[in-house]
């Protein structure tokens, strides 16, 4: 018998026919096509509902319910509970594990819990897949191509591998995605927003812009540019402001990139750096603890919170937190000067000491080290060391004021009260106007006969005690205080990041 081959209408027609058998013959079928077109109309409450009441149907055949389990999964995205979307994308893929739809939807979804390794691992699946067809169309020289709808897909995943590179601030590898991502889906608005913000972070101004020109044609309706959007160019912003001394604009845009993606840790630690520059201790401490449960890995979270709480003269829990930090990184030099840091104001100053010398083996010149040493061997009564480690602060910063002050308590220590007077000038010079400084010369004044030259620092002394937020001293004036000593500079530690 001979085959005549069929018109393509005839063809149209035959797979319709075949659609409406499959569809009278499946289980569920009907809910799931009202949960369809639910979906499309962002109906998402009533779509779940449908989808649901499809995958009841005992009797489903298994394709159609990795479709259901797939597009309810998506419902739950949309609606942003990811955990549920994340349920159903993983069983739709346990049923069919190739389709591209459902491991870009899963990418999308442990992007927002914050599983950027898991979500790469999707994406890049979905890109492997789309080349693979790609390659075996022309190897079979079809003039077919790969379908429209895998390019797009292949291209969304290009999208959310440049966006984890985004995040990683690996800004060229980001645009090549977003590049790669225009080439499949030059019609996708979102491709443009995303090369457009990887190009602004890159300081490529005029393409950006085109880009987001385009993003606005295509789009319609959009009413801003990347920053509206993506979290890290907020959070690139962010540390912007912070490093030009803007904490509370840097604070603002730090809490919008959290606002986008509330498991962005980076995000929480600059939140918590702005704060801590403003003295907001307790939230600081509050943002540092979401970071750590955002990224148990990111030590950078755990030395900033150890920092809170030493604030807070809570030294026990700020060594626990430190001590966590170098079990994962014994060889961190900047745990160990934080450790230092917090020993030295717990009062346990040997131990501080062997932390400071650590640190110093490796940065003879370091500082805040230096100057922790200086104050742990003033206070063991070491004198001779402290004013060697003194002559080396004077030479490395000349202009630190405490570096004279802590010189001038030595030398009142050891009754050299000329000596004192002179150091403890200078450090008044170089802008010290703290209570310490002004009972100890003081004090030093009356030991050398000068009781009304004494007197009159000491009312000094009591304009400076309104001024001080936490003087924390003893009556005797040379008794410094750790905190006073060996904060860093400013009002936080040191940027790790």
């Amino acid at each position: 018998m001979r085959n005549f081959p069929l018109h393509p209408s005839c063809l149209r027609g035959v797979a319709w026919l075949m659609l409406v058998m499959v569809l009278s013959g499946c289980a569920g079928t009907g809910n799931l096509a009202d949960g369809t077109a639910q979906l499309r109309r962002s109906e998402y409450n009533a779509a779940i509902e449908s989808f649901t009441q499809a995958l009841s149907h005992e009797r489903m055949l298994d394709s159609a319910r990795a479709q259901a389990l797939m597009l309810r999964g998506e419902a739950y995205l949309e609606k942003g509970e990811t955990d549920k979307a994340l349920a159903d994308l993983d069983a739709s893929l346990e049923i069919a594990p190739q389709e591209m739809r459902a491991m870009t939807l899963r990418g999308r979804a442990r992007m927002r819990r914050g599983d950027l390794d898991g979500a790469a691992a999707d994406f890049s699946a979905v890109v492997e897949s789309f080349n693979r067809r790609a390659m075996a169309s022309t190897l079979a020289r079809r003039n077919t191509g790969v379908p429209e709808e895998y390019a797009r897909l292949a291209g969304r995943s290009h999208v959310g591998l440049g966006e984890i590179a985004l995040y990683e601030e690996r800004y060229q590898e980001a645009l090549d995605h977003f590049d790669a991502a225009v080439g499949l889906a030059p019609y996708e608005p979102e491709v443009y927003l995303m090369r457009g913000g990887a190009l602004r972070l890159m300081e490529q101004e005029e393409f950006a812009t085109r880009d987001i020109e385009m993003f606005e044609e295509l789009a319609g309706n959009a009413t801003g540019g990347p920053e509206s959007r993506l979290a890290p160019l907020k959070l690139k912003e962010s540390i912007r402001l912070f490093e030009a001394g803007e904490y509370a604009a840097s604070e603002q845009l730090a809490g919008e990139a959290v606002g986008i993606n509330p498991n962005y840790s980076a995000a929480y630690r600059r939140r918590g750096l702005a704060r801590l520059q403003q003295g907001e201790i307790k939230k600081a401490e509050d943002d540092f603890d979401e970071a750590i449960a955002s990224d148990p890995e990111a030590l950078e979270a755990w030395l900033y919170r150890s920092y809170t709480r030493m604030a807070s003269g809570r030294y026990e829990d700020a060594l626990t937190d430190i001590n966590h930090v170098l079990t994962m990184r014994p060889d961190w030099l900047e745990a160990r000067l934080y450790r230092g840091m917090v020993l030295s104001r717990a009062g346990r100053h040997a131990e501080s000491s062997e932390d400071f010398e650590a640190v110093l083996a490796d940065r003879p010149d370091d500082v805040t080290a230096l100057e922790g040493r200086a104050f742990s061997r003033f206070s063991m009564e070491q004198y001779d060391k402290a004013m060697t480690d003194l002559q080396r602060l004077h030479e490395l910063t000349p202009d630190s004021a405490k570096s004279y002050r802590i010189a001038g308590l030595i030398h009142m220590k050891r009754e050299e009260y000329p000596q004192a007077l002179d150091a403890l000038n200078e450090a008044e010079r170089l802008g010290d106007t703290s209570l310490q400084l002004y009972l100890a010369k003081g004090s030093v004044l009356r030991a050398m006969g000068e009781p009304e030259r004494a007197e009159a620092v000491f009312d000094k002394a009591l304009d400076a005690s309104t001024a001080d937020i936490a003087p924390n001293i003893t009556s005797d004036a040379y008794d410094e205080t750790v905190s006073d000593i060996l904060q860093p500079p400013g009002a936080t530690p040191p940027v790790l990041e």
